[in-house]
């Protein structure tokens, strides 16, 4: 878990990568889009202070990238999940980890049910 302290502390980079993220998909950046992505999550993980997570995390992030790319998500997609960054940091920030555990597995799981729901609504 990523405790006040821990989020203190990489709040910035974790702020940086969430906006370049963002950046990068609005000028039609996927290569960097991808990249900050990874970036984000590995310092999230990083974060944790968990030393196992962490090293698990790091060995699978080419594979993970790979996974990314083949999923090509379309722009909309790509652009929720990547706004999921910030949503889960301001819970961090308020202190709900309850709710950014839930966000976290809708997106890792890329739990569409609430978001195209809402879409085609």
């Amino acid at each position: 878990s990523i405790d006040e302290a821990s989020y203190s502390r990489n709040v910035k980079e974790l702020s940086r990568y969430a906006a370049d993220c963002q950046y990068a998909m609005g000028i039609g950046d996927r290569a960097t889009v991808f990249e900050q992505d990874s970036l984000f999550h590995l310092a999230l993980v990083r974060s944790s202070g968990n030393s196992a997570l962490i090293s698990i995390c790091e060995r699978l992030d080419a594979k993970i990238q790979q996974l990314r790319i083949a999923q090509n998500l379309p722009d909309d997609e790509l652009s929720y999940y990547l706004g999921q960054h910030a949503q889960m940091m301001t819970l961090l920030k308020n202190g709900d980890k309850e709710a950014c555990k839930r966000m976290l597995y809708e997106h890792i799981t890329h739990d569409l049910t609430s978001h195209v729901g809402s879409r085609n609504a």
